[in-house]
């Protein structure tokens, strides 16, 4: 006889549905037959290694992930890197992560973390260079304007910490400018 309607009563609590992610703490051995996907390498490998020193976790992470191709994991490692200050060895492991991602998606997330971490190692030139040539490789789209945008706003010309009009000028200039308008279109002043 046919369900007239479901509730959510009638699941089951063994039914994956109302587990979704169990199979990722059961250990890899007990797991599906599938190949593992490369969050699941990455995550097997930090429940695995979580009480090493940084330094040998950074070590082995580097083994592990750059033989399997782990993108996610080698980009990952790159802005710890990153924000841990250590920019040169960030670029290459970013840059690394952007030779195995086959999305553009991806490759547009990768692209724009090796930019910024140029920027904040002072290699400007670089990083328009690479957000400039992924550009024109991009198809028209939100891709392609978000790279233009990202150019636009991060080498644009800036006066200390002011905020900037469409015409370049300060933005309390502006505002300046509009409250003496005001004043000169109201009769009561």
């Amino acid at each position: 006889m046919a369900m007239r309607a479901l509730s959510w009563m009638t699941v089951v609590v063994g039914d994956p549905l109302y587990r979704p992610y169990a199979s990722w703490q059961q250990p890899a051995e007990k797991r599906s037959v599938h190949p593992p996907n490369p969050w699941e390498i990455y995550h097997d490998f930090a429940l695995q290694n979580a009480g090493k020193s940084s330094a040998d976790y950074f070590g082995l992470a580097g083994q592990v992930a750059s033989p399997a191709g782990n993108g996610p994991m080698i980009e990952d490692l790159g802005l710890i890197k990153k924000k841990a200050g250590d920019y040169d060895s960030a670029i290459s492991s970013l840059q690394q992560a952007r030779t195995i991602y086959k999305s553009r998606g991806d490759l547009l997330r990768a692209s724009l973390e090796q930019a910024e971490t140029l920027i904040q190692a002072g290699k400007k030139e670089e990083a328009r260079t690479l957000v400039s040539n992924l550009s024109r490789t991009t198809p028209e789209g939100s891709a392609r304007k978000l790279l233009q945008n990202w150019l636009t706003i991060s080498f644009r010309p800036r006066s200390g910490r002011q905020r900037l009009d469409s015409l370049g000028r300060p933005h309390s200039h502006v505002i300046l400018s509009e409250v003496k308008q005001r004043k000169s279109k109201d009769p009561v002043n």
